[in-house]
């Protein structure tokens, strides 16, 4: 299916947010092969060797469509040290979504509300820190080279949402 406008702008500032959070790299789409998924946006805390998901949804359909948010064993929580709904105001509540989960909403000018933090996910992740890692900076190479042109257009968008 094709990324919508405003999927595209929640992941765009869900990385601007990883990347102010104590993040020291950011990528998106970052797959997570044994889930057979991919991260809308993933950090990396290498001091701390932390990993930060963030699932984006546009819509109340788009989160009621993804059946692996609704039980937290199926989501990317036992893949990371913390996960995130990211949305804009209402399309998803607290109600919604497991207790461990943070909950972000980005309104239309892409500043973000934190409605929930998560809580830290302590058990051994089911993918290893070295994995993400490496599965990150691979996202994050392939999308400077092969969406170069879209690089362009949104890294003054991105510095700007890092800057606020």
């Amino acid at each position: 299916m094709a990324e919508g406008r405003e999927h595209h702008r929640l992941k765009v500032v869900a990385m601007a947010f990883l990347k102010k959070h104590c993040v020291d790299l950011v990528a998106a789409e970052v797959k997570f092969r044994n889930m057979r998924s991919r991260a809308d946006a993933c950090g990396v805390n290498l001091k701390r060797k932390e990993v930060r998901v963030v699932e984006c949804k546009a819509s109340r359909a788009d989160f009621l469509r993804d059946k692996k948010l609704q039980d937290a064993r199926k989501s990317y929580l036992p893949h990371c040290t913390y996960f995130y709904i990211c949305c804009p105001p209402g399309v998803v509540t607290v109600k919604d979504i497991p207790g461990a989960y943070g909950l972000l909403y980005v309104d239309a000018k892409g500043k973000v509300t934190t409605v929930r933090a998560p809580r830290k996910n302590k058990d051994k992740t089911k993918t290893r820190f070295e994995t993400v890692l490496r599965n990150t900076c691979r996202a994050a190479t392939n999308d400077l080279l092969f969406n170069h042109h879209r690089i362009a257009k949104v890294a003054p968008t991105l510095c700007r949402y890092a800057d606020e």
